[in-house]
């Protein structure tokens, strides 16, 4: 999954629990579309995770400059937070 994931651009890293994707593939676009850009980035590892049947793993907003939006947990649950 983490693969699948780096394969595409996302440059996942590893800490703990948290899966944080350094690289945005879609970064310019989200420059001027965040919440469009954000949601979509959401929306694709949350199939990835599906996909993967990486049960153990959801994907969650969480923005932080520099990086992409989309955080992966273990446990908790999918959810959206503000993408400003």
């Amino acid at each position: 999954m983490l693969g699948v994931l780096s394969a595409h651009g996302y440059e996942p890293t590893r800490d703990g629990n948290t899966i944080t994707l350094e690289n945005c593939p879609f970064h310019a676009l989200a420059e001027e579309h965040r919440d469009l850009v954000c949601g979509m980035n959401l929306d694709v590892v949350t199939g990835v995770l599906e996909g993967a049947a990486a049960t153990h793993l959801k994907a969650r907003l969480d923005p932080a400059p520099g990086r992409c939006c989309v955080t992966l947990h273990a446990g908790g649950r999918t959810t959206a937070g503000n993408t400003k």
